[in-house]
């Protein structure tokens, strides 16, 4: 991803996909996410990708922030407009992502979110809709979770939907669900492939696993 011997042009980039800050003395460390192997556990895997789709309302609002570049008018586009427009997408995103998990909750989802804050508004969503507190598990900074066919035989404990920021992509089983629904969030490879092992692995029962966006 570089085009001449200066590599450590990559720290701006590599800055935006590790969670700590990353210099030109450990930007070599931050590189190894860029690293991947796949390995093929058997199960059927569906794909499947949704445009959220504008209200006319909403499609206005994002004409009047972007510049006609990105099919709006306005011709002094700021910092400011940029965020806005970015946090719309995110919203218009975010009521897909619900319809989604709601059209899902008998296969069991997982609900990625872009981080802790997204986390906690989408839980507030699902509830609004009607699901409850009970059947849905927040996953958070310093707790795990192995949730199997065999953990809820033994412990008598499920989960309709568990709610994981995108950073949190190791140290947990969600074999339980068969459906995981994201949006498009500022990441690695690396951590898009941990993330969808949390369904996709060894002791996954249904036939076929689901991937929406």
């Amino acid at each position: 991803p570089v085009i001449d011997s200066k590599t450590y042009k990559l720290i701006s980039w590599l800055k935006m996909i590790v969670p700590y800050e990353v210099n030109d003395k450990n930007y070599l460390v931050a590189a190894n996410s860029m690293m991947t192997r796949n390995v093929d556990t058997g199960v059927k895997v569906l794909r499947e990708k949704i445009e959220a789709k504008f209200s006319r309302t909403e499609q206005e609002l994002y004409n009047r922030l972007v510049p006609q570049a990105l099919g709006g008018y306005n011709t002094n586009p700021s910092y400011d407009t940029m965020k806005k427009a970015t946090e719309l997408c995110y919203d218009v995103c975010d009521t897909e992502m619900i319809s989604q998990t709601m059209s899902n909750l008998d296969l069991g989802v997982m609900l990625v979110t872009k981080d802790i804050k997204h986390q906690k508004r989408m839980y507030e969503k699902l509830l609004k809709r009607g699901v409850k507190k009970k059947d849905i598990y927040m996953l958070e900074s310093g707790k795990s979770i192995v949730l199997t066919d065999e953990t809820v035989k033994k412990a008598g404990v499920d989960y309709k939907v568990v709610i994981v920021p995108i950073k949190r992509a190791e140290g947990y089983t969600l074999t339980r669900l068969s459906v995981q629904i994201t949006s498009v969030y500022p990441s690695n490879q690396a951590t898009r492939t941990q993330i969808e092992g949390r369904i996709n692995r060894i002791g996954q029962n249904a036939d076929q696993v689901k991937y929406i966006t």
